[in-house]
C-alpha cells in the first residue's frame, strides 16, 4: 500500500515519539529545491516532474532542505533522507554525497562547477520501486550546527544505473523527497524499579565456534627417565654362510701315540722248493745232535 507523504511523516514520527520517550519532536525539513544535472551540459532541469539518476547522460540528482526552523543549539537524536523511486530502467546502486557548492533549482547544471562534495553513504542498492531511506544524522547535525547545507546529491555507482525519483513538481504522485529530523529532549525522572521477571528457559548451546590459530611452541622439557628394559625380541633369520677363510700354517706334530695291541699270526706260509744243500746241513745237524745225546 502506498502512503502519502504527509502520512509516512506522521507515523515515522509516531513511531519514534514510542521507541525513545526523551525526544523533544520529530519534525521534517521543507524540501527547498530538487534537480538533476548532466555533466558536461548547461540545460537546467530545476522544474523537471523527475529527478533522474544515471542512465546513459550519467544525472546526478540534487536535493536541498531549509533546516532555518531548528536552532543552532539543537541536537539531533537522528535523521533520514527518504526518497520515492518511480522508475528503475536499470537497477544497481547509487552513492548519497553532500554537494560541493551552492545552488538553486533554476540556476543548476552541469558546466557551473556543482558536483559531489563529502561522501555520505556508498552503494545504496536500487532493484524496485518505492521508498528508499539513508540515514544522515550526522551531516543534519553539521549544518544545525552552522556548516554550510549545500544538500544532498545523488550520483549512479556503477554507471549503468539508472533510477527516475519523484521531485516536488510531480502532482501525480505527491512523492517529494522527505528529510525527517528527529531532535533528542531532556530525559524524564527514572522510574522506579520493576520486579524481577522469571528466569528463562536455557537456550540451546551455539554451535562450536572457529578453532584459535597455534601458539608458539614451548621450550623442550628436560629429558625424563630411561625406561624399563623391554623383553628380548625372537632371534632374527639366519644370515648366509661367509665364503671360506684363507688356509691357515699347519700346526707342530702331536707326541706319538701309544702302541697298539698284537695282532693275530699270519697264515703259514707256503712250503719253499726243495734244497739239497740246506737239507744236507740240516741232517748233518741233526746227527751231531743225536751223537751228543748218547
Amino acid at each position: 500500500m502506498r502512503l502519502s507523504t504527509s502520512t509516512f511523516v506522521r507515523r515515522a514520527a509516531l513511531a519514534g515519539a514510542i521507541l525513545f520517550p526523551v525526544l523533544a519532536f520529530a519534525d521534517t525539513a521543507p524540501l527547498a529545491a530538487d534537480a538533476y544535472i548532466n555533466s558536461g551540459s548547461a540545460s537546467n532541469y530545476g522544474g523537471a516532474p523527475a529527478v533522474n539518476v544515471g542512465g546513459a547522460a550519467g544525472s546526478q540528482g540534487l536535493f536541498l532542505f531549509n533546516l532555518s526552523g531548528f536552532s543552532a543549539g539543537s541536537t539531533v537524536a537522528w535523521a533520514r533522507l527518504h526518497f520515492y523511486v518511480n522508475q528503475v530502467p536499470s537497477g544497481g546502486a547509487v552513492d548519497l554525497y553532500t554537494a560541493n557548492a551552492t545552488w538553486t533549482e533554476s540556476t543548476a547544471n552541469g558546466v557551473s562547477g556543482l558536483g559531489a562534495g563529502n561522501l555520505l553513504q556508498s552503494g545504496i542498492s536500487i532493484a524496485a520501486t518505492g521508498y528508499y531511506t539513508v540515514d544522515v544524522t550526522a551531516q543534519v547535525q553539521a549544518w544545525i550546527s552552522g556548516a554550510a547545507n549545500n544538500g544532498f546529491i545523488l550520483v549512479a555507482n556503477p554507471g549503468t544505473t539508472s533510477i527516475v525519483i519523484d521531485s516536488k513538481e510531480n502532482p501525480a504522485t505527491s512523492h517529494p523527497a522527505v528529510l525527517e529530523v528527529v531532535l533528542t529532549g531532556p530525559a524524564g525522572a527514572a522510574g522506579a524499579a520493576g520486579s524481577a521477571g522469571a528466569v528463562g528457559a536455557a537456550g540451546a548451546a551455539g554451535a562450536p565456534g572457529v578453532g584459535g590459530a597455534a601458539g608458539v611452541q614451548g621450550p623442550t622439557g628436560p629429558t625424563g627417565p630411561a625406561g624399563a628394559a623391554g623383553a628380548t625380541g625372537a632371534a632374527g633369520t639366519a644370515g648366509a654362510a661367509g665364503a671360506n677363510g684363507v688356509t691357515g700354517p699347519t700346526g707342530p706334530q702331536g707326541p706319538t701315540g701309544a702302541a697298539g695291541a698284537t695282532g693275530p699270526a699270519g697264515a703259514a706260509g707256503a712250503a719253499g722248493a726243495a734244497d739239497w744243500r740246506w737239507l744236507r746241513r740240516r741232517r748233518a745237524a741233526a746227527r751231531g745232535a743225536d751223537g751228543a745225546a748218547a
